[in-house]
């Protein structure tokens, strides 16, 4: 087999490898029934829209936490029910078990047609990572099988577009930006984040929808199982010419 030109693909994570929105559902619902099991007589309560509310106030005294979302997520609940009158150690206790209960749900995912067929396939040829502003695990979900790495926006602190994921990627490897593909479904955390450290790119365009202006990505792909003949022909591209 030829030596692959292109040595590392990354991958974003909720809404490129599966619908995230069905699965955040669930999860809040999850943690929900978690709090009504725990504090029945606050059920009314806590499901008048006082999380969000607290979630609000959070980020606007520490806006870093927007990514840090596993660290917010407990912090609205534990000080919500702080100031419902609980104690702080029960109020954290109640918080961990509902946040438990979130994080097992959120972790149940369907993937899109083709998605793990296509990373086995990859993984024999490319190093694979994955890259993400979220709080999914590569571990809890069996991923790690195929990526090397998993990094998210709460590990370092910041998330996509800023280029320190990126960076952290091309890091572990030990690789070029010109070694790299991102792949991925947001126009400006997957796409334009890549290009600005040189980083080839290709969006996952699900819906079909319009390029929404900006440099285009590398390459376009409306189905996961279009991205091994995507890669191969930006392997096929002479390097000179990029």
């Amino acid at each position: 087999m030829t030596p692959p030109r292109l040595k590392l693909v990354t991958f974003d994570l909720d809404d490129t490898l599966w619908e995230s929105t069905p699965v955040l559902i669930e999860a809040e619902a999850a943690m929900q029934r978690s709090l009504q099991q725990q504090l029945p007589a606050l059920g009314d309560t806590l499901r008048s829209g006082i999380l969000r509310q607290q979630r609000a106030l959070l980020l606007e005294a520490e806006p870093a936490l927007i990514h840090r979302v596993s660290e917010l997520r407990r912090r609205v609940i534990a000080t919500t029910l702080r100031d419902l009158g609980l104690d702080a150690e029960r109020a954290r206790q109640i918080a961990e078990a509902a946040f438990e209960q979130f994080l097992q749900a959120r972790h149940q995912v369907r993937y899109h047609a083709d998605a793990l067929e296509m990373l086995e396939l990859l993984a024999r040829r490319y190093r694979l990572g994955a890259l993400t502003n979220g709080n999914t695990d590569i571990r809890r979900l069996g991923l790690d099988r195929y990526f090397d790495f998993g990094f998210s926006a709460e590990m370092l602190g910041v998330g996509k577009p800023d280029p320190a994921l990126f960076r952290a990627a091309l890091d572990a490897i030990g690789c070029s930006p010109a070694q790299m593909v991102h792949v991925g479904d947001h126009p400006q955390h997957d796409i334009d984040g890549a290009q600005r450290l040189g980083i080839h790119t290709i969006w996952v365009n699900h819906a079909a929808s319009t390029w929404p202006g900006g440099t285009p990505p590398s390459a376009t792909i409306h189905h996961l199982g279009e991205l091994p003949a995507a890669l191969a022909r930006l392997e096929s591209i002479d390097p000179d010419s990029d």
